[in-house]
């Protein structure tokens, strides 16, 4: 009977930690889709916007480009391979 009781206890509480793990993905799922949907309407929007007023791009800022040091890689914690005679053979395809 102590066995029985103790399933039981421990089946309420799986179930109780169900519903506590879905009750928080669906807010987190609600959440990140009302963002989405805000951040795409935002870009609909910015779109709409620069369509209309072309002229909006010459008050952008110029930026110049960054130059790059010779020699040393932009992420050197990525180690890419040295390219293969394979890859530069299909480069010109």
């Amino acid at each position: 009977m102590q066995k029985m009781k103790h399933q039981v206890m421990e089946a309420i509480h799986q179930g109780k930690d169900f519903v506590q793990d879905l009750l928080v993905a669906i807010l987190t799922g609600a959440l990140c889709g009302v963002v989405g949907s805000l951040f795409h309407h935002a870009v609909d929007w910015a779109t709409e916007i620069r369509a209309e007023h072309g002229w909006l791009l010459w008050l952008l800022p110029e930026v110049p480009p960054v130059p790059m040091p010779p020699g040393k890689p932009l992420f050197p914690a990525i180690h890419l391979p040295a390219p293969s005679a394979c890859a530069s053979t299909l480069s010109w395809v």
